[in-house]
């Protein structure tokens, strides 16, 4: 299946709730999380902006980028997950 970006961000905006997170508004919205795509090194990662200058983690999906159906997935499998684990509770 292919994915658009609008589709792609929403699921994003979905996994950063499901966390407890925040999603940046702008560089330098600190603790908050982007979706950083870029083609020529493959595609999508989360990451999490760490100072006012803009810095950034990347500590989700161990820095890597993923093509948009597996982001997807990873993405769908991680919020499953977390609901699973809340439920439980």
């Amino acid at each position: 299946m292919r994915y658009t970006r609008k589709q792609i961000e929403a699921y994003f905006t979905r996994f950063v709730k499901t966390i407890g997170g925040k999603v940046a508004t702008s560089y330098n919205d600190v603790g908050g999380y982007i979706l950083d795509y870029n083609a020529n090194y493959d595609g999508y990662q989360i990451a999490q902006i760490e100072n006012i200058h803009g810095g950034q983690r990347l500590s989700f999906l161990g820095g890597q980028r993923f093509k948009a159906a597996q982001f997807v997935t990873i993405i769908c499998f991680a919020i499953d997950a977390i609901d699973a684990k809340n439920k439980a509770k």
